[in-house]
C-alpha cells in the first residue's frame, strides 16, 4: 500500500509515512478494506500514566483518515479512555478537549505531536497492533 502522505491538510512527515507503509508490511493483513494502526504503550494506565495510546487510520487507496491520541479523563478509580488530540483528515478539524478547528491551523502542534510520536516509536516504547478498518 502506498501511502498518500498529501491526502491530508498537514505536513505528514516521510518518517511517518514510512513507519504507517513498514507496519502494514510487516503485518501481513488484508488492506482491501484499509487499516487501523494501534500503537500502545503496554505499561499505560489511569494510575501510573505512560505514554498515550495512538490510532491511526487509512483508507485501502493510501490516504490517512485520522490520527488520534487518547488519554484517561478522569480520576482513577473511574476515569476512562477519551481523544484527546484528534486530527481527522476526513472531515478537514483537528479537535482537543472539545475545542474544534481547521487542520490548516493545526500545523505547529500537529509537528510537535509527530516529533515526539516518532521519538518514542523509534525508542521502541510501543507495542503496535495492525487491523482491517471496519
Amino acid at each position: 500500500m502506498n501511502i498518500n502522505q498529501h491526502s491530508c491538510l498537514l505536513p505528514i512527515s516521510d518518517a511517518l509515512v514510512k513507519i504507517i507503509h513498514d507496519e502494514i508490511l510487516s503485518a501481513g493483513v488484508d488492506i482491501s478494506s484499509g487499516v487501523v494502526i494501534n500503537f500502545r504503550d503496554r505499561k499505560f494506565s489511569a494510575e501510573t500514566g505512560g505514554l498515550d495510546p495512538v490510532e491511526i487510520a487509512v483508507s485501502n487507496d493510501g490516504f490517512l483518515l485520522y490520527i488520534t491520541d487518547y488519554s484517561y479523563e478522569g480520576s482513577p478509580t473511574f476515569s476512562g479512555l477519551f481523544k484527546e488530540l484528534d486530527f481527522d483528515c476526513r472531515s478537514g478539524f483537528v479537535r482537543q478537549y472539545g475545542d474544534e478547528y481547521p487542520l490548516e491551523e493545526a500545523s505547529d502542534p500537529y509537528t510537535l505531536w509527530e516529533e515526539v510520536f516518532i521519538s518514542h516509536y523509534g525508542k521502541g516504547l510501543y507495542d503496535v497492533i495492525v487491523g482491517p478498518l471496519l
